[in-house]
Parts: C-alpha cells; structure tokens; sequence
C-alpha cells in the first residue's frame, strides 16, 4: 500500500481498515501544508503506533483508526458543520481504548491538544 506519510509493513495491511489509514495520511499531508506540523508529524506517530501495537487487538486498533479518521475528516468539514459533542465522544473514546498501552497514552497525551486546537482553531 502506498501511502505519503504513513509508514505500514505489508504484513499488517490485511489486520487493519487501510481505508482509514488512507483518509488520516491525507489529514496529515493537509495539516503539514496548513503550516501544522507539529499535529502532522504527532498525528503521524500516533497512528503508526497504533498501527505496529501488539498489546492492543485488532478489533480496537481499527476502532482507533476509525475514531482518528473521524477526527480529520472533521478537520475539512466547515466549522460550523462541525459535530463537536461527537468529536469530543471521539477524543474520551480513543483515550480509553489505549488507555492500558503507557507508549500509546503517552503519544495521545501530545497529539489530542494538538488535534483538538486545530479542530477549534480552523
């Protein structure tokens, strides 16, 4: 699969919803030419570890993958479009599925301000 920023080993294409992963490596090309690169390349690294996890199962990495392209779709729908009750159900329910994986919280904990300013600031 080729993708622009995300980085997937072929083996774990099959496992994931790589309709997901296109949608976020395209969120991450936008935000990195909206001059956010800190949210592109945190973004970035959330979703590749999410990705090569093996103390999360498959189920919940693709509901993750689900909940961030949600998010970046959200980030080119109008602002006043926007679902923000959604998004914030998106931000609590993500924390909570990788809550037990401390290299996952600790990446979420940097990327969730980020996402979250875009979200309110663009």
């Amino acid at each position: 699969m080729t993708l622009n920023n995300i980085s997937i080993q072929n083996s774990t294409i099959g496992a994931i919803n790589t309709g997901n992963v296109k949608t976020i490596d395209v969120a991450i090309g936008n935000l990195g030419r909206q001059g956010e690169s800190e949210a592109a390349e945190a973004l970035k690294a959330f979703t590749e570890a999410v990705i090569v996890n093996l103390q999360i199962q498959t189920n919940t990495k693709n509901e993750v993958l689900e909940q961030i392209s949600f998010l970046t779709e959200q980030m080119t729908t109008p602002k006043e479009q926007r679902r923000p009750a959604t998004i914030k159900s998106v931000f609590d329910g993500i924390g909570k599925s990788v809550v037990t994986v401390t290299s996952l919280v600790s990446l979420w904990e940097k990327v969730h301000p980020l996402l979250n300013h875009v979200l309110q600031n663009t």
